[in-house]
């Protein structure tokens, strides 16, 4: 009684343990099947990858779509955003929607004549180059301040102040972006600078009084060499148009008398091949023309025998 018992017991283990192993079978199957699904990834359109094996860059910019990797540990892929615009600020800080100046040794930066003034920039940054961007950088933020501080500091050393706060902030933006956007490509940081925007450069407010006055007679100054400058420019054209006059006449005059010259030579030149074919007869109607000319002009008085008590005045 008890051996069957026992052989009961034994069939029913038997039995549990072939199940017991076709489960593990399976659960093992399913795993597996996981593992090598979880290679299948996804790189959005604003995304780009970048795919290693064994920790090596094998594909250093995967583009979007859908994807298929080793699973891990064999491979493994890294995405990052190539659209997301990053903010850096220098000199500031923003806290909810505030501005918090940052410390005067931040705000406060020195121009090539030695004026110190207060300088806040904004600067945006995007992903260029996922493979730098991945691996040779910690910390993205401190790249880009850090460039932009040094491009800042050469900058402002070749400017006045009076140029700093003037026509010198164009030039200020331009140029910091482009020597900053140097420093980054050297470093191999794979960031793209997108834009840099002034957003103060002022006098420290110790001297702002003092310096206002200065730029308010800078100010003053300008206006009257610019007012000096357009009399100046009136009165050039004005004497321009008159000497254009003048010499208008000039010319007019010149060319009436070259040309009453060479009429008076024609006619002298005529007059003397008349002469040359014969003087006599030329001498004769010259004579007659030039009394006739003179009788034109003279009061003429007529002398008759017949009247000897008349006498008639022709005019």
């Amino acid at each position: 009684m008890k051996l069957d018992k026992f052989k009961e017991i034994l069939e029913d283990f038997k039995y549990i343990t072939s199940y017991g192993k076709k489960f593990g079978l399976i659960f093992i199957i399913i795993i597996f099947l996981l593992w090598i699904l979880s290679g299948i990834y996804v790189i959005q359109p604003e995304e780009r990858g970048v795919l290693l094996r064994f920790g090596k860059v094998i594909q250093e910019e995967v583009f979007p779509g859908l994807h298929y990797h080793l699973p891990w540990p064999i491979e493994k892929s890294k995405k990052v955003s190539v659209t997301s615009v990053r903010k850096v600020t220098i000199g500031y800080t923003e806290k909810e929607g505030k501005i918090i100046p940052s410390d005067y040794w931040e705000l406060q930066r020195v121009t090539g004549d030695y004026n110190i003034i207060n300088f806040r920039m904004l600067l945006t940054y995007r992903v260029e180059k996922p493979l730098y961007y991945l691996f040779k950088v910690e910390n993205p933020d401190v790249y880009v301040k850090r460039a932009a501080e040094a491009a800042i500091v050469r900058v402002l050393g070749g400017l006045s102040v009076d140029e700093a706060f003037t026509y010198g902030k164009v030039k200020i933006q331009q140029e910091t972006k482009k020597i900053a956007q140097e420093i980054l490509d050297s470093c191999l940081t794979g960031i793209r600078i997108i834009s840099t925007n002034l957003q103060e450069i002022s006098p420290p407010e110790e001297v702002a009084v003092g310096f206002k006055d200065v730029q308010d007679a800078k100010t003053e100054m300008e206006k009257f060499i610019n007012e000096a400058r357009s009399y100046y420019n009136v009165v050039t054209s004005q004497a321009k148009a008159e000497a254009y006059e003048i010499i208008k006449q000039a010319e007019a005059y010149k060319k009436n008398k070259i040309d009453q010259a060479l009429g008076e030579t024609s006619y002298f030149l005529k007059v003397l091949s008349e002469y040359k074919k014969n003087p006599e007869i030329y001498k004769k109607r010259k004579y007659t023309e030039t009394i006739e000319e003179l009788a034109k002009k003279m009061k003429k008085i007529i002398i008759s025998p017949e009247m000897k008590e008349k006498t008639i005045i022709i005019k």
